[in-house]
């Protein structure tokens, strides 16, 4: 198995730095649904009051992210690498994260979490975990109702020719979304935005 330190590029950290000065303050409540070894999660851990980084750090981790990748050349780069020594990038995670005290670390999948969060507490929740378009559409109806009214929803990845699932879940949800990043992310401001989806996700 292989570790990998590095998921973005510098580019990427700039275009989330953008999102945080946008999105993010010194008061913020920050929960981050995939946090891998914790570059993103750094990035918001330098704006936020407080970052929950939720991960479960699976063994299946090679396998799920390809599930929705529609980049022939990233896809086909994961399965010939093999199998991602996921210990390894929990344990760069912890590293990265040691000179912040304000990163709550919760090892799980969200939906065995997102009960502990009161609705209308949260001032962003950033979606980056496994791209296909059932989960990110679940995490969307998951954690819409935990967001402030003034919050923010966000995530990673709105590249239609990469990840269609993303954007067919974000642009269901809230319509083609207002702010784009240059690291590929897309967020929508809670105030004024219905979300269109109907029903709930069943647990999982």
């Amino acid at each position: 198995m292989r570790p990998i330190d590095r998921m973005r590029p510098e580019d990427w950290i700039a275009g989330l730095e953008d999102l945080c000065r946008t999105l993010v303050t010194p008061a913020s409540v920050v929960v981050e649904v995939g946090s891998f070894a914790g570059e993103s999660t750094a990035v918001f851990a330098r704006s936020a009051r407080t970052v929950y980084a939720i991960d479960p750090w699976p063994a299946t981790y090679s396998r799920d992210i390809v599930a929705g990748c529609h980049n022939v050349v990233a896809r086909d780069f994961v399965l010939r690498s093999g199998s991602v020594d996921m210990a390894a990038v929990e344990a760069q995670f912890d590293a990265r994260m040691s000179p912040f005290g304000n990163v709550r670390k919760v090892k799980a999948r969200d939906e065995d979490v997102v009960s502990q969060f009161a609705d209308a507490s949260l001032d962003l929740v950033y979606i980056d975990s496994i791209h296909t378009y059932e989960v990110v559409r679940d995490a969307i109806r998951r954690w819409w109702p935990k967001i402030a009214p003034a919050g923010a929803c966000a995530g990673h990845d709105y590249v239609a020719s990469d990840w269609p699932g993303v954007v067919a879940a974000v642009d269901e949800a809230f319509g083609v979304p207002p702010l784009r990043f240059r690291d590929t992310s897309w967020a929508i401001r809670k105030a004024g935005t219905p979300l269109r989806m109907t029903g709930v996700p069943k647990p999982v």
